[in-house]
């Protein structure tokens, strides 16, 4: 069975080989038998504390990470496991004094870590790019996280916070038909596989249903209950906590069970998992530096906890689209996908190839969508979140502005650096904001812009384009959707 590779692993790991002896590590963290379940717990519950590590000093680079504004308390209703998930919230500085009238576009995130791991404080650097450059309002949804909770809850959970910000939308201030589905790695997977989850459940296909709001007497908004006169975002800025937490009232589309009107306008996938039904190893030998790849032993526990058959509720099956978006009918890709799609993938990774091949077929004429990104030269799995306090990757800011600067242009965000009734300057169109990634500063990570047209910068001034020719078809292992790239320098990728 395959994975993805979890967030924030190689931070994981590198701070594990230099934090404790190797031996022990490797003893006390990889070397369980995994078919026992409370050994699974327990593997995960070392790798959690590790991370929590790693994130401490990610989260310490300038500029420094954002904290949360507030967290609201959602119950579930998609799986049939019922509880409770936080979304947390980070909303621009004008969200708290607007009117109660306004409605912020909402970028939904999802963080990464094999679905095992992570909170939805991980990408907190992402977040304050987005609400300082975007002024949307970015959510970050703590869905439940294996082994306790396996494959297919991730996807519901994702699917549940998608329909309660649509359901709460007015007294949170978010704009329902300006929604941006985003992710990292196994978040990224969520982020392409919960607008399936939603088109079924919006058509009625029977795959999934809405249970009633009724647990524990919960969706009861604790603030409208003290007959406060202030709106939500005002009571949270007047609390005393410093991360207020909400419970909203049912409201009456949830009451009747009905979908709240919604729309996804773009989907945002750093590299994301997109084909489970493609062995691990197979996938491990197309990165080019192997040395990179997270060793065997780990990656199996995050196989084991969400994967395993012994735990799901149904029998799993690799080629479920829930699970991997590739493995979806065109008919499905054409009519859950919005026509934005940002697709980032990493050239050190075992998942570059199958995203390649992923953003080249959601190109395809028979789908058709505006695919825009590209491979990331010369950095791996969550390059983004490496632990290092001295310096945070500055690809990594280049990406993030590149992508706000996408959301700017097709008009879902609100340039931060304009003031009330000034135009906002025009905005380079992606060749322009790739060539400037690439140009600047060569020693750094550039990124090889394929999906938005048919040429692109290598990344050192040459030209490349499109062939047809089936040269180095082993490197992307047999995908139907096969694309090469020709230089003028004689160099091909």
């Amino acid at each position: 069975m395959v994975i993805s590779c979890p967030m924030a692993i190689f931070p994981i790991i590198e701070l594990a080989r230099k934090q404790l002896p190797h031996q022990l590590v490797f003893s006390i963290a990889m070397e369980f038998n995994t078919t026992s379940r409370w050994l699974l717990h327990l593997k995960a519950t070392i790798w959690r504390w590790l991370m929590w590590i790693g994130m401490l000093f990610h989260h310490r680079v300038q500029p420094s990470s954002r904290s949360p504004s507030f967290t609201v308390k959602a119950p579930t209703r998609l799986s049939g496991q019922r509880g409770y998930i936080c979304l947390v919230f980070y909303v621009p500085a004008r969200y708290h004094n607007s009117s109660d009238e306004s409605r912020f576009p909402v970028i939904i995130n999802f963080h990464g870590g094999g679905f095992t791991l992570g909170t939805g404080t991980d990408d907190a650097r992402w977040a304050r790019c987005v609400v300082e450059k975007t002024e949307a309002v970015f959510v970050s949804v703590e869905y439940r996280l294996a082994p306790k909770y396996p494959f297919s809850v991730a996807g519901n959970d994702g699917t549940d916070a998608l329909i309660y910000l649509a359901a709460h939308a007015k007294e949170l201030r978010l704009d329902p038909k300006k929604i941006i589905l985003g992710g990292f790695s196994a978040g990224a997977n969520l982020a392409l596989t919960v607008p399936f989850i939603f088109h079924d459940l919006k058509n009625g296909s029977e795959k999934r249903f809405l249970r009633p709001n009724d647990l524990d007497g919960a969706s009861r908004n604790d603030l409208s209950q003290t007959n406060s006169p202030l709106s939500v975002p005002q009571a949270c800025q007047a609390s005393s906590q410093s991360t207020p937490l909400i419970e909203c009232r049912a409201t009456s589309l949830e009451t009747l069970q009905e979908i709240p009107p919604l729309a996804i306008c773009a989907i945002i996938a750093f590299y994301p998992p997109t084909d489970f039904r493609i062995p691990r190893e197979t996938k491990r030998k197309t990165n080019p530096r192997p040395e990179l790849n997270v060793p065997v032993a780990l990656t199996n526990l995050f196989d084991d906890s969400y994967l395993s058959s012994e735990y799901a509720a149904t029998s799993l099956d690799l080629g479920d689209p829930y699970l991997s978006p590739a493995a979806a009918s065109d008919d499905l890709l054409r009519d859950a996908y919005p026509q934005l799609i940002m697709l980032y993938t990493c050239e050190h990774d075992m998942l570059n190839a199958e995203g390649v091949a992923f953003g080249e077929r959601l190109k395809n004429p028979n789908i058709g969508k505006t695919v825009k990104g590209g491979i990331i030269e010369n950095v791996p799995h969550a390059f983004d979140k490496m632990p290092n306090p001295m310096k945070y990757p500055e690809v990594a800011e280049r990406v993030y502005d590149e992508v706000c600067a996408e959301l700017l242009a097709a008009g879902l965000g609100r340039d931060a650096n304009q003031t009330e009734g000034t135009h906002t300057k025009p905005i380079k169109t992606e060749g322009e904001i790739a060539t400037k990634i690439i140009n600047v500063e060569p020693t750094v990570a550039p990124i090889q812009t394929f999906y938005g047209g048919d040429s692109s910068s290598s990344g050192d001034g040459v030209e490349c384009w499109v062939t047809s020719e089936s040269e180095h078809n082993d490197y992307y292992l047999g995908y139907e959707f096969q694309t090469n790239y020709k230089c003028s320098d004689g160099t091909r990728f």
